[in-house]
């Protein structure tokens, strides 16, 4: 004999895809966080580099100076792995190069995806100079300025 009533257990379609939405919500909004910190992440760390090699071409001039050595105004891709470091730019396009010991230079095998051009401009008003540090990396570029005397 049949039961007027049946043990109806389980979940509906409307119900399964409540729940499917939910879950959907709850993985997708940190996965797409994770992208963007991610994404951000790497701008930092090529800003960071384009930073230190922007500094590094201001000391590698100021040294140049101070061991007695001449300067003069010119654009120079900076080597600081080689002597003499400073390196007329001419037709160099001044690519930026990890060597064998990861140390950035112009000397290494492995190219980076930065470019470094330091400008040594007279300032006659003042009796400086002006050194300008220019690192380029796709879609950015970053500046660093020094002045200093050559007596």
């Amino acid at each position: 004999m049949k039961t007027k009533y049946q043990n109806n257990s389980g979940f509906t379609l409307i119900e399964t895809f409540v729940a499917i939405t939910v879950l959907m919500i709850a993985v997708l909004g940190p996965m797409s966080l994770l992208s963007r910190a991610l994404v951000y992440s790497t701008q930092i760390k090529n800003e960071t580099i384009a930073n230190y090699l922007a500094q590094e071409g201001i000391e590698v001039v100021i040294n140049w100076r101070d061991i007695g050595n001449q300067i003069s105004i010119n654009s120079y891709c900076i080597d600081s792995l080689s002597v003499p470091p400073l390196i007329p730019k001419g037709t160099n396009d001044c690519q930026v190069k990890l060597d064998n010991h990861k140390h950035y230079g112009n000397s290494g095998s492995i190219n980076t995806i930065f470019t470094r051009v330091v400008k040594i401009i007279s300032d006659d008003s003042s009796g400086a100079i002006k050194i300008v540090a220019t690192v380029s990396w796709p879609g950015k570029s970053l500046d660093s300025v020094s002045y200093i005397y050559l007596n």
